[in-house]
């Protein structure tokens, strides 16, 4: 056997390990989060120690440590989870937490760290905590918008020596009263977003309302603005969702926007008004984006700063209807003024799409703009204009 066929085996060898073990890490996780969304406790919770002398920021003054009088931490949270329990959607919990200094030299708490989430956490008082004594992490948890279970990380990074950063876990389960549930697309639950829609044109969006089978039900009494100069008209009813649900009473409740006949979006505070003893009010920001039956986007394309020298840049114009889904064809598209040219228009899966380019001629420096017109088989709006513009640096 050759070199160059040896050294090929022993590199196909070292990749195959390092695939294995990608393999095993990439299952190992996933069972972990498994485990965790199935109400077991992932082992270890903890993160490995970030190394010795990676600090958030500067440590506070008279924190060095010694080799004969280390401090040590030790959080009053035994299994390194804080859980909160059972809570109601909207409410606003804070516990504390008893943070001791078990060595004998002065523990310093540099920082606390959640991150961003419903989970904040701050420290109290000095920041000095001498052998023997004891600090507090103020744990404050909001619930608003949120569903299901929720678990943060907190972080308190120390001048203890091989673990500067000491972590727990908090938890909430946020399963109680009257929920507002997961949005569509992931938007916030204090959110009807209706989409953009051509002038006039009704818009509806879903909203799922949920609360325990063992607590009792609950109606939907109204849905109404709170605009006090142009109020909007809302309609809605309640509709049965999930009947299988084993846990939950589940409805989405639809509400639709009667449309608008204004261009641009508008936002109005809307509040769904309901039976429920603890929960007899829903505020939700109503968005509603009016738009022409056709519309380009981007709707100015900039070209910046152009070098006949170089590669023509390209912008790609796409034009959509108001309506999603509206079937339209674009016939044609032509460049009015210097400086540009535009290709044939090609369907797209949601519209029509033109390239606009540079021309490439050598021009003075300056400022040029020109219209891109786009022709569509359309009686009641037949073009639409696309201002272009760029700066030529020379030639």
């Amino acid at each position: 056997m050759s070199g160059s066929e040896r050294l090929r085996l022993l590199l196909v060898g070292a990749l195959t390990v390092v695939v294995m073990a990608t393999v095993v890490f990439v299952a190992l996780r996933g069972r972990a989060r498994d485990a965790g969304a199935a109400g077991d406790d992932p082992v270890p919770r903890t993160l490995p120690p970030t190394p010795v002398g990676v600090r958030r920021g500067e440590m506070p003054s008279g924190c060095e440590t010694t080799e004969t009088a280390p401090p040590a931490i030790a959080v009053d949270v035994p299994t390194g989870l804080l859980d909160l329990g059972a809570r109601r959607q909207g409410e606003v919990v804070t516990h504390d937490v008893t943070v001791r200094n078990t060595g004998s030299g002065v523990l310093c708490i540099q920082d606390v760290s959640t991150g961003c989430g419903c989970v904040k956490a701050d420290w109290l008082g000095d920041k000095h905590v001498p052998p023997g004594a004891a600090g507090t992490v103020r744990i404050v948890v909001d619930t608003a918008g949120r569903e299901g279970r929720n678990e943060k990380a907190v972080t308190l990074y120390t001048n203890v020596r091989g673990q500067p950063a000491h972590q727990f876990f908090v938890r909430v389960d946020v399963k109680l009263g009257l929920m507002v549930g997961a949005m569509q697309g992931g938007l916030p639950s204090h959110f009807l977003q209706f989409g953009t829609h051509a002038p006039g044109q009704k818009a509806t969006f879903r909203v799922r309302l949920k609360s325990p089978k063992d607590e009792p039900p609950w109606e939907v009494k109204s849905v109404a603005s709170l605009d006090a100069e142009k109020p909007t008209a809302y309609a809605w009813e309640l509709v049965a969702a999930e009947p299988g649900d084993p846990e939950y009473r589940c409805y989405d409740l639809v509400v639709t926007h009667p449309g608008r006949a204004d261009l641009g979006t508008s936002n109005e505070r809307v509040v769904v008004t309901t039976t429920h003893p603890q929960r007899p009010t829903l505020e939700f920001e109503a968005m509603l984006h009016v738009v022409t039956k056709f519309y380009a986007s981007p709707s100015r394309p900039s070209f910046g700063f152009i070098r006949a020298a170089d590669p023509s840049p390209l912008k790609t114009v796409y034009v959509y209807p108001g309506e999603a889904g509206a079937p339209f064809t674009v016939t044609g598209a032509k460049v009015e003024g210097a400086g540009f040219t535009a290709s044939a228009p090609r369907a797209t899966k949601e519209g029509w799409a033109v390239d606009v380019r540079y021309d490439g001629q050598a021009r003075a420096s300056g400022k040029i703009s020109a219209t891109l017109l786009i022709t569509i088989d359309d009686a009641e709006m037949p073009l639409v204009k696309v201002p272009l513009e760029g700066h030529v640096m020379g030639p």
